[in-house]
């Protein structure tokens, strides 16, 4: 099943790249329905973000105060995350994985399954899409093909 991302959020993405230096990640929330697989909206950093060569930590303040608007704009909920990856492949790292295992398991979360979006960090750009599941105690990890859909 193809994971669905409105052009907005695209655009989002692709405009807080530009901006950047392109040799330390950046990255943000991905927000909108986890039943649906739909990323409706994506976020920037944040002013107090931490960009590093190999990793990136997001305003935690920001997405919070983010969230709630888009969850009172649309009722999009947190469904994952996107961020750049200079200078390796665009594949989820250890660091990553472990991240994403972390939210899976926090029972405030209650999350079923976890989105990622991995990105070079100059043009052009590509992204990598990631669904990150716990199966059974097993963690599991599929990448699935990435369809922009439009408002119809």
């Amino acid at each position: 099943m193809a994971l669905k991302i409105r052009p907005r959020a695209v655009e989002a993405i692709a405009e807080v790249i530009r901006g950047g230096s392109g040799a330390l990640e950046t990255g943000g929330a991905l927000f909108g329905s986890d039943s649906a697989e739909v990323i409706e909206h994506a976020t920037t950093p944040g002013p107090k973000a931490i960009h590093g060569p190999a990793n990136f930590s997001r305003d935690r303040e920001h997405t919070k105060a983010e969230s709630s608007r888009l969850y009172r704009l649309d009722r999009s909920r947190w469904i994952g995350e996107w961020h750049t990856h200079p200078a390796t492949e665009l594949i989820p790292s250890e660091v990553d994985l472990a991240t994403y295992v972390r939210h899976l398991t926090d029972p405030e979360l209650r999350f079923e399954r976890f989105l990622a979006l991995i990105c070079s960090a100059s043009a052009p750009i590509q992204v990598a899409a990631w669904r990150i599941r716990i199966v059974s105690g097993r963690v599991t990890v599929d990448s699935p093909r990435l369809e922009v859909i439009h408002p119809s």
